[in-house]
């Protein structure tokens, strides 16, 4: 039952992760500093939340209360997103049972734990991640 509900929240933190990094990706600065905001969900992160702070998620809530507002592009672009990390949980399930099993879900953890066996986890899972660390697509 533990592991169910480890599972649970392990899926629930990708969800809210990969909306986190459409949303990121979006809010990142343009060259040259301006502070635009740029990709599929920029025009709905400037309609949607104007006079947001980015910053400890308060872009991504904003966008999670008026999901079923963003334009039909930051929605296929928030999907490819949760499918790329549903796909790296499912890489690396067993690499977070072997490695992370004392780690809580949340903030980051699961993921800091991998990094920091990033020698001694699988092919699979280290396939699953860019090298950078950026989400591409």
């Amino acid at each position: 039952m533990k592991t169910r509900h480890v599972l649970t929240l392990v899926i629930s933190a990708a969800v809210f992760a990969a909306m986190s990094a459409a949303v990121a990706a979006d809010t990142a600065d343009k060259p040259g500093g301006k502070g635009q905001h740029q990709g599929a969900c920029a025009k709905d992160v400037e309609r949607l939340c104007p006079g947001v702070q980015p910053g400890e998620g308060r872009i991504v809530q904003c966008m999670k209360a008026h999901q079923n507002e963003v334009s039909p592009e930051c929605k296929t672009d928030m999907q490819a997103k949760e499918e790329r990390f549903k796909h790296a949980k499912e890489a690396c399930q067993g690499d977070v049972d072997q490695f992370c099993k004392g780690v809580d879900p949340g903030e980051g953890r699961i993921m800091h734990c991998l990094k920091e066996h990033e020698s001694q986890i699988s092919a699979k899972c280290r396939s699953a991640f860019p090298h950078d660390g950026k989400q591409h697509g």
